[in-house]
């Protein structure tokens, strides 16, 4: 009786493997072990609701599946194009390494954007910081941040 031939059996099966390690790395959900700081822009009404909580959820996170962020060199362009001329908003600095979900970074380069995967736990957030524009309603990066 002839043995069936498997693709394990044959000489590829090394770079088959490596292949398929790369591809259920492309898919696979990272957490960030490193702390990197990013960046979620709110309302004051907004955090404060998730402070009675206990947890933060967004709008985004129910309809999108995550919560958008980005990093303190995509924090001005982000706050100009989506909140041009908003008050009453904050900047949640979150350390990446304390957020429960997971962290995925999606897209390419400078569009290349962390999102939160689930709901963020509060004790991620290091630092709350006022958010305010400026007389023309243009957002500068707070000082510490640049």
């Amino acid at each position: 009786m002839r043995k069936a031939f498997s693709v394990l059996d044959s000489p590829y099966r090394f770079a088959l493997a490596q292949i398929s390690l790369s591809l259920r790395d492309v898919h696979r959900p990272s957490r960030c072990d490193a702390m990197t700081l990013i960046l979620h822009i709110t309302t004051r009404e907004q955090w404060e609701h998730a402070k009675s909580l206990g947890i933060y959820k967004t709008e985004s996170l129910e309809k999108q599946g995550f919560i958008h962020c980005s990093y303190p060199s995509q924090l001005v362009r982000v706050a100009n194009t989506n909140y041009r001329g908003k008050k009453g908003l904050v900047l949640l600095c979150i350390e990446s390494n304390r957020v429960r979900a997971d962290v995925r970074e999606e897209g390419l380069g400078e569009e290349s954007y962390p999102h939160i995967f689930g709901p963020l736990n509060l004790d991620s957030v290091a630092k709350v910081l006022d958010f305010e524009p400026d007389n023309h309603g243009e957002f500068k990066l707070p000082p510490g941040l640049a």
